[in-house]
């Protein structure tokens, strides 16, 4: 039984305009050092093949409360018709369920996608409850990251479609989907043409970037990466390392782990760096 993940509550936050999210929270035996607060990558939820059970094991174990939550892109109408700038109430929701259960230090982890998500949050809300901001297998931006990928055909072929989505909002059809076929790897996504501009669009045009607020972030930074990460390739922490220019303490840390941490080898990889660095930034409550 020693090495069986600690158990969750399964919890429910309901946002300022009444959407409901779910969650699952782990607390430690004893008072919680701080909780983390797991914010989800694309699909906007932690129900996906990830192992947050054995990620959860290395973090709540060393004394920390982890709560990770569904945005409410992981619902009805979802990821199609979805808006980036709805994170922020949800952020908001999240933290108020996170007070009201007495944890008054919180870490924000955005995970892919969580990390712009995470930054715009806390550029608009600057909460005091934040005391610091992890970037694990962050993107810069959908866009950015995938130009890091793409050959020069692949990034002509996808500006292409950007302009044909912003033609289609122009006229009135924002709301219709469109199916692009290889934006991830063996992966398509159809999206409605106000949703490929608003959260896949150039960083001129969109707030789903983690480099354009970043450098206001005053809090300490941790941009934790995969060695082995395919989507979001290593040279993009190296620039968001960078771009913390404004954090008291900012670190690079490496995983053995690829993009996501289906396995439990590389959850716990990702995890227990993750706890090394929250020891030196964290005292003991």
């Amino acid at each position: 039984m020693t090495n069986a993940a600690p158990l969750a509550e399964l919890v429910r936050i309901f946002t300022p305009d009444r959407n409901l999210l779910h969650g699952l929270l782990w607390e430690p035996a004893g008072q919680a050092r701080a909780l983390v607060l797991y914010v989800p990558g694309l699909t906007g939820t932690f129900c996906s093949p990830q192992d947050m059970g054995s990620f959860a094991k290395p973090v709540v174990g060393a004394g920390y409360a982890l709560l990770a939550i569904n945005l409410r892109v992981a619902g009805p109408p979802g990821l199609p018709y979805s808006r980036f700038e709805d994170c922020v109430p949800d952020l908001d929701a999240a933290l108020k369920f996170a007070t009201a259960r007495g944890h008054e230090r919180i870490v924000l982890l955005g995970d892919s996608l969580g990390g712009p998500r995470s930054c715009y949050f806390w550029q608009e809300r600057r909460p005091a409850q934040v005391c610091a901001l992890v970037l694990m297998a962050s993107i810069p931006s959908p866009y950015e990251e995938a130009q890091q990928r793409w050959n020069e055909a692949e990034r002509m072929r996808f500006d292409t479609h950007l302009g044909k989505m912003r033609g289609m909002i122009s006229a009135g059809k924002g709301q219709e989907l469109e199916f692009y076929p290889d934006f991830q790897p063996r992966r398509g996504i159809a999206l409605s043409a106000a949703t490929w501009v608003n959260t896949f669009g150039t960083p001129a045009e969109c707030n789903a970037s983690t480099l354009k607020y970043l450098p206001q972030v005053t809090v300490p930074v941790l941009v934790l990466h995969g060695s082995r990460d395919t989507i979001s390739l290593p040279e993009n922490a190296r620039t968001m390392y960078e771009a913390a220019t404004l954090a008291p303490r900012r670190d690079l840390a490496w995983a053995d782990a690829d993009h996501f941490f289906f396995a439990p080898p590389e959850a716990i990889a990702y995890a227990t760096r993750l706890r090394e660095w929250l020891d030196s930034v964290l005292p003991p409550a």
